[in-house]
């Protein structure tokens, strides 16, 4: 079950993707009205390992969406982990709120239980 948390007026989730090569993915999925209700600018996102903070190395220029019954806007992330360290917290800011997802444990590729 994907943990959603109310952050910035809208529901999100993260998701860890991948680590490896020296690199940590994680996609941010956000539920929105529309596609126009949010752009890739408006979402901030950091990772931590431990109290290491991981840097940002790539950030989504444009965010996709997937509409089924709901319309969810996905972004990619992508952080430089040259230590090969576990990501352990996720930040999410948008519009001006923040919140913090744990996840230390979560296997890439599976969404964080709720």
């Amino acid at each position: 079950m994907v943990e959603f948390k109310a952050v910035g007026g809208f529901w999100a989730a993260v998701k860890i993707d991948d680590v490896s090569n020296g690199q940590v993915q994680l996609s941010v999925s956000v539920a929105v009205g529309s596609v126009d209700d949010l752009s890739a600018q408006e979402i901030g996102v950091e990772a931590w390992a431990g109290d290491v903070s991981l840097p940002l190395a790539q950030a989504p220029a444009q965010l996709a969406f997937m509409q089924t019954r709901a319309i969810t806007a996905i972004g990619v992330f992508v952080f430089a982990d040259s230590d090969n360290l576990n990501p352990t917290v996720v930040r999410v800011s948008l519009r001006g709120e923040s919140e913090v997802w744990d996840v230390s444990g979560q296997v890439p590729g599976e969404p964080i239980a709720g």
